[in-house]
C-alpha cells in the first residue's frame, strides 16, 4: 500500500471486506485499488458488499498489464468510479 493507493491479490471473502471497511475508516486519503491477481470471490454476498462499499468511497480501480482477474475480480474492477489498464 502506498499513500493513496493498495493492492489486492487474492480471493475475495468476508475476511477481505471486514479488512477493506477498517482500512478505508482509518486511512481517508485512499483513492486507487490495483487488482494484481484476483481469481474471484469465495463468498459472493460480501463481493458484492465490497464492490459497494469500494464504490460509495468514491475509489478508483486499476489493473496493470500483468493482473489477472476473474468472476468476484471482474465485479470489483468494474465497482470503481473510474477504471482503467496500465495507468496504476
Amino acid at each position: 500500500m502506498s499513500n493513496d493507493t493498495i493492492f489486492l491479490n487474492g480471493a475475495i471473502s468476508k475476511k477481505t471486506y471486514k479488512e477493506f471497511s477498517k482500512l478505508f475508516e482509518k486511512n481517508l486519503e485512499l483513492k486507487a485499488l490495483v487488482l494484481e491477481d484476483v481469481p474471484g470471490s469465495i463468498d459472493d454476498d460480501f463481493n458484492l458488499r465490497l464492490g459497494m462499499l469500494i464504490n460509495s468511497k468514491g475509489i478508483n480501480t486499476c489493473l496493470k498489464s500483468s493482473s489477472i482477474i476473474a468472476s468476484g475480480g471482474i465485479d470489483l474492477f468494474l465497482a470503481g468510479q473510474k477504471r482503467s489498464i496500465k495507468r496504476c
